[in-house]
């Protein structure tokens, strides 16, 4: 599974998903896992569980969270350039 990093222009939110099409149980632990490593604050409910649909990258899951009070998102994670949710979040 290939997971991809991003940020929000503004940096108040992140996203971290995967290239794959099953959003099993095992697929968003490991997305939890790879955030909690760069967000060591992040708790069970910052954490939003998302399908994807469009153009982008259709029928992938990822998470999206809002960046925790007093951290920064680390320059590894790239600005994406366009969301069209104004807060990215899209709960299943």
């Amino acid at each position: 599974m290939k997971i991809t990093k991003e940020a929000s222009a503004d940096g108040r939110l992140f996203i971290v998903r995967s290239d794959c099409h099953g959003g099993t149980f095992a697929t968003i632990l490991t997305l939890t896992q790879a955030a909690r490593q760069d967000f060591p604050a992040l708790t069970d409910g910052d954490i939003h569980i998302v399908q994807y649909a469009g153009d982008d990258y259709p029928g992938t899951f990822g998470i999206e969270c809002r960046v925790p009070e007093g951290t920064l998102i680390p320059a590894t994670y790239p600005v994406r350039q366009h969301s069209h949710h104004p807060d990215w979040v899209v709960e299943v």
